[in-house]
């Protein structure tokens, strides 16, 4: 699955962006192991992901609404919570699904 790097910025966001949606459509149960199979970088994927979620993030275009329903409090919490703000948290219970969670945390971080 190696392929050559492109060399022009437009077309080197563009293969990032390629690669950022194999990886999410891929098998591989981390980033890293993805990258060793593509024959990518694993510091050049997580920059190009962060470039990509801090731009998701200023971008006013991009930003949407999510349905939020809120649950009674549980009497017993065996989860985590990841705090966004003050006022913004993601609790995550102990049975968590991980790649719903790793899809979440990619446009948060």
């Amino acid at each position: 699955m190696k392929s050559a790097q492109p060399v022009r910025s437009a077309a080197k966001r563009d293969y990032w962006q390629h690669m950022m949606k194999e990886c999410e459509d891929s098998e591989c149960k981390t980033q890293a192991a993805f990258c060793r199979q593509a024959g990518i970088s694993i510091k050049s994927f997580r920059r190009w992901r962060s470039v990509f979620a801090r731009e998701a993030l200023q971008s006013p275009s991009k930003v949407g609404f999510a349905k939020v329903e809120v649950q009674s409090p549980r009497s017993v919490e065996s989860g985590i919570r990841i705090a966004l703000s003050p006022q913004a948290h993601i609790d995550i219970s102990a049975d968590f699904d991980e790649v719903t969670l790793r899809r979440v945390l990619s446009v948060c971080i």
